[in-house]
């Protein structure tokens, strides 16, 4: 597993590799969450290698406005360099 993201206000150009990751969420989120990264394995195991990515929203119906969580396909992505 490869953990990438943007840092809050960041204009780099892609994402960066972070080597470890903090969830702050309640019950009920992480709930939802353990249901998407459920949801994200089937349509990884369904789609194959024509998986792209899943995006949390998208699973829950609405924007949310402090943090975006996207599943990628299992294929290696370069990271960029800072």
């Amino acid at each position: 597993m490869h953990c990438y993201g943007y840092t809050k206000g960041s204009d780099t150009s892609g994402p960066a590799e972070m080597e470890e990751v903090t969830i702050c969420a309640g019950p009920e989120t992480l709930r939802r969450l353990a249901e998407f990264l459920a949801h994200a394995a089937k349509l990884i195991e369904s789609h194959g290698a024509d998986f792209g990515h899943e995006h949390f929203e998208d699973f829950l119906g609405v924007q949310e406005p402090t943090c975006r969580l996207i599943v990628a396909s299992p294929r290696p992505v370069e990271p960029s360099q800072s």
